[in-house]
């Protein structure tokens, strides 16, 4: 492809366009002939709508196109929640034939908009096409399968919910893959609690449609998984999990797909390196070589060189990246972080206030690993300094819980940051959300139930429990009243009763005491 033209298509420039197009009418005739990538693979990847409905009206053919990688603009666009593009792209041909376009491992756009999270993309492709909620990949994976393997819990239940609106729930929810796991299978072995609730729990979406007893390849139900899980708690339980042999990935035709995989990480390896040096020059080289590489990666789902900069605190290579793909920025890599969790985890300050001011404030509630935040990595660390500019750019962050239901103060006593716990608490204050300190987890323990119980870990969490309630000369943080302090656990217990319960050290007659004169009965 033209540089001009690649570099029109990234920045959405139509008037460069049309003006290619005075000088070679049939500049886009040739790109059908000459080359894979086309402008509509790169405007979908940059999210540029307006470039992409005048490339369609001018062609629409090019819609349909896959790229060298065997991704259609759609795809790319699914992938990248790019929801604009898609609806642009949805308008060319009927529903069906957009929707069902495969990629080289069979994955059409809803896989892709599952495996990503990307919610709003997930309702358009379904409205455009229900029946792609039942379509299956090479290696007979569902959508549903998708969204369940890479733990987005937010698309799991929008899939749900849609199976069961479309009614589709006995095609669907039970349908084995090549391996013969359902998505409970999936779920249990991924230690997915809140999926698994979605599934068959107390308030599951398809109530009683599960079997919970159906062997895989292995002969293993669910149960058994979960029997696996808990025994090698900690080791790799997907290793015991394989069958004979191991699978191969195979691509739509049933070829082997390890070779192309291999080349294709052969490729970016050297990428990465570079953003683990900060080594702008070979970033600028390979994405001028190679226009196509960044989309490589975030379809691949891989550690973008994004992620690798934020973590070892190249600012200069972030701030290159964030030029060439803003996106890039909001994408979580496989351990289920986006550069900004990691830069906020490791303290590089600088990448966090130009993650903030390219990307704004909303990327501080981007949910990873657990449903935690930045805020909530940052307060684990004790990143003080982070924690001042997270909750300025977003105060609303500061009332975000994890999947077990735990705030940023929970996070603070059970990691010992005392010094992360004032800061927060002063502007817990200044945004008038003082509720969060009564919020119960999923264990209805309160931060005092949390701060008495991990006492005889860490004199620092009598501080806590000082600055709680308001004793020491604290009250003018908080005043002792607010506090619950009497509130009960899913166990029974009080803060007082589990001081009693599992006493015996030194400073508990002053806890006891404390604890009293605050009003424990």
């Amino acid at each position: 492809m033209d540089q001009r033209l690649f570099v029109a298509a990234r920045l959405g420039d139509i008037a460069t366009l049309e003006l290619l197009l005075r000088e070679d009418p049939l500049l886009l005739d040739r790109l059908s002939l000459s080359s894979q990538e086309n402008p509509l693979h790169v405007a979908a990847f940059a999210g540029q709508a307006d470039f992409a409905a005048k490339i369609l009206s001018l062609k629409p053919e090019l819609a349909l196109e896959p790229n060298q990688q065997g991704f259609s603009p759609l795809h790319i666009a699914s992938a990248s929640g790019e929801i604009e593009v898609v609806r642009e792209l949805l308008r060319v041909k009927n529903p069906d034939v957009m929707c069902l376009l495969k990629d080289r491992d069979g994955l059409i756009p809803l896989h892709w908009a599952a495996q990503r999270g990307r919610i709003d993309v997930i309702k358009e492709l379904v409205l455009s096409f229900p029946n792609s909620l039942k379509v299956e990949s090479a290696s007979l994976d569902t959508p549903l399968h998708v969204a369940v393997r890479n733990n987005q819990v937010e698309a799991t239940k929008l899939l749900l919910e849609e199976i069961k609106d479309h009614n589709m729930v006995q095609d669907v929810v039970n349908r084995q893959n090549r391996e013969g796991n359902t998505v409970l299978h999936l779920a249990t072995l991924g230690k997915q609690l809140q999926i698994v609730e979605m599934l068959i729990g107390e308030e599951a979406i398809i109530r009683g449609s599960v079997d919970a007893d159906r062997q895989n390849r292995n002969w293993l139900t669910p149960k058994d998984i979960l029997d696996v899980v808990i025994e090698t708690e900690g080791g790799n339980v997907s290793e015991m999990y394989k069958p004979p042999g191991g699978f191969k990935t195979e691509d739509a035709n049933g070829n082997n797909n390890t070779t192309k995989q291999k080349r294709e990480m052969e490729k970016m390896n050297p990428l990465m390196e570079a953003a683990r040096k900060g080594d702008i020059d070979f970033l600028l080289r390979s994405t001028e070589t190679d226009p196509s590489l960044l989309e490589v990666i975030v379809l691949n789902g891989e550690e973008s060189p994004l992620h690798v900069a934020s973590m070892y605190g190249h600012l200069s290579f972030v701030k290159e990246m964030l030029k060439i793909s803003e996106n890039l920025g909001r994408e979580l890599n496989k351990d289920g972080f986006t550069p900004l969790h990691i830069a906020a985890a490791m303290g590089h300050i600088e990448i966090v206030r130009e993650l903030l001011e390219k990307l704004s404030g909303e990327i501080c509630l981007i949910k990873g690993k657990e449903r935690k935040i930045p805020l909530h990595y940052a307060v684990m660390r004790g990143r003080v300094c982070v924690l001042d500019e997270l909750v300025s750019a977003n105060p609303d962050s500061i009332e975000e819980v994890t999947a077990r239901g735990e705030t940023v103060f929970h996070l603070a006593v059970r990691y010992c940051q005392f010094d992360g716990f004032v800061g927060l608490l002063e502007r817990l204050k200044e945004f008038d959300k003082l509720c969060v300190l009564n919020k119960q987890d999923n264990g209805g323990n309160t931060v005092l139930h949390l701060a008495v119980k991990k006492r005889q870990y860490e004199i620092l969490n009598k501080k806590v429990i000082d600055l709680l309630l308001g004793s020491r000369g604290y009250n003018d943080t908080i005043h002792k009243d607010f506090i619950e302090v009497n509130s009960i656990n899913s166990n029974g217990f009080t803060p007082l009763d589990l001081l009693l319960y599992i006493g015996g050290e030194p400073e508990d007659a002053e806890i006891h005491q404390i604890l009293r004169e605050a009003g424990a009965i």
